[in-house]
């Protein structure tokens, strides 16, 4: 979302007093997309302090992490806020959060997500070490496939 401040406070204020429910799933995605690194930390900010259900702070959280460019932003965001972030979400519906670590590519971003992980209750760090798995893969191809992908894709249509 290519938006300036006023549009994002109108969007904020819709998230926070949604004119009709269905609005508050909508909202949440369009913040998600956030260009602007000021306004997504703004709206990831808002998952802390509106009463949210699991399926409403995933929908932020993966919109957000769709971005490549908002990637850093959202673990860094994860990082700093995990204290306040545990507090609010116990083990139960902590899966949000968790799950967005499975598009850590990078071995940086997977060591610092894993760093903070380490709290989580052991049925947690099960499903969690399937979505660090995926970023290794995600890794792998990157680094490793991605020479022969560019060669075949370049053959396959000339």
């Amino acid at each position: 979302m290519s938006a300036d401040a006023s549009l994002f406070d109108r969007l904020a204020r819709e998230a926070e007093h949604p004119s009709v429910s269905a609005n508050r799933d909508l909202v949440l995605s369009a913040l998600g997309y956030a260009e602007d690194p000021v306004l997504l930390r703004r709206a990831l900010e808002l998952s802390l302090t509106l009463e949210l259900t699991p399926r409403q702070v995933s929908k932020l959280l993966w919109q957000a992490a769709r971005r490549r460019n908002n990637r850093a932003i959202l673990y860094a965001w994860i990082t700093s806020e995990w204290t306040r972030i545990r507090t609010k979400w116990k083990d139960d519906v902590l899966w949000p959060v968790l799950g967005v670590a499975e598009l850590a590519c990078s071995d940086h971003d997977r060591k610092k997500l894993e760093g903070v992980f380490v709290d989580v209750s052991i049925n947690q760090w099960n499903w969690l070490k399937d979505r660090l798995r995926e970023a290794i893969d995600c890794s792998d191809l990157r680094d490793y496939a991605s020479a022969s992908t560019i060669a075949y894709l370049r053959f396959s249509n000339p």
